[in-house]
């Protein structure tokens, strides 16, 4: 449904072929002027409803009690063919429409769509609601009599314009055919549009979540910019910076040492160790005391290796120098 319309153009099958409106708290206010060619009418126009002369068009009704939505082939069908009155080829229609059990559906001859209405369709686009018949458009009171006037002889043309202060219906794209909408253009838009920012807010985000020190900097420059309040921000960028470069040096060598000793451990001995300590280059191993036999002679190999030993009651340690690793 759109409602602010500003404009209203009525299209016609006899000069003069299109008529302007103004339209104020969604009553016709004014008239504005008559133009034969689409080129005269105003090109800064907007929020527009175009309105076909029912001499221009057909609005055809029938009863239909439909207990489901129409199918995406019923929407291209048309209801009304004729071949007496008119080749379905020789007409453009709108898809079906469906209000109080009552299908409806509006077509006019392929000519005159294409030279009155394709033309005016293109130059405003996007501006317009909806090309609509004449009787769907206006609320018409019984107690006043509208005279859609669209005649070839200038002698019958009646000069009171009876369409001042009349309200317009609100445009539903369900309940009223329609031969143009910009409803179904403007929702796939505007949906388009939220998924693509979506959609780039959600890898700039996780492209600064992965990113550390990309994420301290924004939070730097939004402090900058006032934004945000971040408190000693180059200190952490610098215990950042000093984080990364750790994480991407190679692993030190006595590391590495200590790992490949450890791993040469057998599980027996393994089992009985009872803490571990590195300290200034030397690796102190705690076993729980007395020892079982296989890990004394263990470790009296090691201790043959020039290990140092200091036993007690109550534990035993050994302690390696790396550089004798």
């Amino acid at each position: 449904m759109t409602s602010n319309i500003k404009n209203l153009i009525r299209v016609k099958k006899y000069k003069p072929y299109y008529e302007l409106y103004h339209v104020e708290n969604n009553k016709v206010s004014s008239f504005v002027n008559s133009f034969n060619e689409i080129s005269k009418l105003p090109r800064t126009l907007s929020e527009i409803r175009v309105v076909l002369s029912s001499i221009l068009s057909v609005e055809g009704s029938r009863a239909m009690n439909l207990s489901k939505k129409l199918s995406t082939s019923q929407k291209k069908q048309f209801f009304f063919s004729h071949n007496i009155i008119s080749d379905q080829s020789d007409l453009i229609y709108s898809e079906p429409a469906i209000s109080n059990d009552q299908l409806k559906q509006l077509w006019l001859g392929k000519n005159d769509y294409e030279e009155r209405v394709s033309p005016l369709i293109e130059r405003y686009n996007n501006k317009i609601e909806c090309v609509i018949s004449e009787k769907s458009s206006f609320e018409i009171n019984n107690n006043k009599n509208f005279y859609f006037q669209d005649v070839d002889d200038d002698n019958k043309i009646n000069k009171k314009d009876e369409l001042l202060g009349a309200s317009l219906i609100h445009f539903y794209k369900e309940k009223i055919p329609s031969l143009f909408s910009i409803e179904k253009e403007y929702f796939w838009r505007g949906f388009s549009i939220i998924l693509l920012i979506f959609v780039i807010l959600n890898i700039f985000i996780f492209y600064t979540t992965s990113n550390p020190l990309l994420k301290l900097k924004l939070n730097y420059l939004f402090n900058n910019l006032g934004i945000s309040k971040i408190e000693n921000p180059e200190k952490i960028i610098s215990l950042e910076n000093k984080l990364t470069n750790q994480i991407s040096s190679p692993v030190p060598q006595n590391i590495n040492e200590i790992n490949s000793f450890l791993e040469d451990l057998p599980e027996n001995v393994i089992s009985h160790l009872t803490k571990f300590n590195y300290s200034e280059g030397q690796l102190i191993l705690t076993f729980e005391n007395p020892l079982v036999e296989e890990v004394l002679r263990y470790l009296q190999a090691i201790n043959n290796q020039s290990a140092q030993i200091v036993n007690n009651e109550e534990y035993l340690q050994l302690i390696y120098f790396l550089k004798e690793l």
